[in-house]
């Protein structure tokens, strides 16, 4: 049987800000948005971290951008090798030579960290239910979110989260509270959900499941009330 022709659809160096819109075609906010905006509980980790780097003579700004470059790319490398393995998708390519060779290096630890877990976690990248950068918009709750990975893993459907940050914060498992409950008002299914850590100075990957997000999901629904709040005080 012939192959399934792919199309290059997109694509980018960066991952643009997502616009999600409600079934009326209203601007609702985002995951991330609603969590980094609303919640504060690393505030005082960064402010040290801030003031650490002003002591060396280092830049905070530079380092944190080129962190989020790095992060991206990775996403984006990894987005590539599952749009390009699973026949149903359309490519998605990575523009390498957008990337200082610094940054690819990094990402592409990652991304062989990636690979390496693939192995050890049986991916099914063929099936048909794989699912790359899906987005969703919950109606009942007014946000939306963009869930990295669905596939099957050890042979059961799974919901993935890549993150390539050092530690592992509470931010994180509020998120995938929240991506977990667009799965189970979009799509009407309750999948496993676990978080991938992937290095970026070595190819090393953690992994990490979440049985139970009924109190992480408690705090999302709880800062979606706040940043509905605010933007009314804001209006004044």
């Amino acid at each position: 049987m012939m192959a399934k022709e792919k199309t290059l659809e997109k694509s980018s160096k960066v991952k643009l800000h997502t616009r999600y819109k409600n079934a009326a075609g209203k601007v609702v906010p985002g995951t991330t948005t609603i969590i980094g905006s609303n919640l504060g509980w690393n505030k005082y980790i960064l402010m040290n971290w801030i003031k650490k780097m002003m002591r060396e003579g280092k830049d905070p700004d530079k380092i944190r951008d080129a962190a989020a470059d790095v992060g991206t790319l990775a996403h984006a490398l990894i987005e590539e090798h599952i749009t390009e393995t699973a026949p149903h998708l359309d490519v998605v390519p990575v523009e390498r030579d957008l990337f200082s060779p610094a940054h690819m290096k990094l990402a592409t630890n990652a991304f062989e960290a990636f690979l390496d877990w693939a192995k050890v976690w049986k991916i099914d990248f063929v099936s048909e239910e794989v699912l790359s950068e899906e987005k969703l918009v919950s109606e009942w709750y007014q946000y939306g979110g963009t869930i990295d990975f669905v596939a099957p893993m050890m042979g059961e459907l799974t919901m993935i989260d890549f993150k390539s940050a050092n530690g592992l914060y509470l931010d994180h498992q509020i998120q995938l509270a929240a991506y977990k409950n667009l799965e189970e008002e979009v799509n009407n299914r309750a999948l496993p959900t676990h978080l991938l850590q992937l290095g970026k100075d070595e190819p090393t990957f953690h992994h990490h499941p979440f049985p139970d997000l009924s109190k992480e999901w408690e705090v999302f629904k709880r800062l979606r009330e706040i940043h509905a709040f605010h933007l009314e005080l804001k209006r004044g």
